[in-house]
């Protein structure tokens, strides 16, 4: 069973649209386009009008999905960057939590 979900992000495209996980899946694990070098990561969590602890990217591109965002049928995702220069925000994608 795979516990980490993979995706990729093209400037402030985060893809795929929508992904399925189940809940024993840890962790998200991000490959970045080049713009996102150099910028500090933070991913956003949340479902419906709950927002969950964001949490900071480490090594810039792994981060832990908390534990209650795993809890209901779906959860949010999207990740924010920024520099001393610029700040970048993906759009948020949906991500199924399977009941298996």
């Amino acid at each position: 069973m795979v516990n980490i979900i993979e995706l990729n992000v093209s400037g402030e495209q985060l893809g795929p649209n929508s992904i399925e996980c189940n809940r024993d899946t840890l962790d998200i694990l991000f490959h970045f386009s080049d713009e996102w070098d150099k910028m500090i990561k933070v991913a956003g969590f949340s479902r419906g009008d709950i927002e969950f602890e964001p949490q900071a990217l480490t090594h810039g591109k792994k981060c832990t999905i908390p534990r209650e965002a795993l809890e209901g049928n779906f959860f949010r995702v999207f990740v924010v960057g920024k520099n001393s220069e610029t700040m970048l925000k993906t759009n948020e994608i949906i991500v199924t939590v399977r009941r298996e």
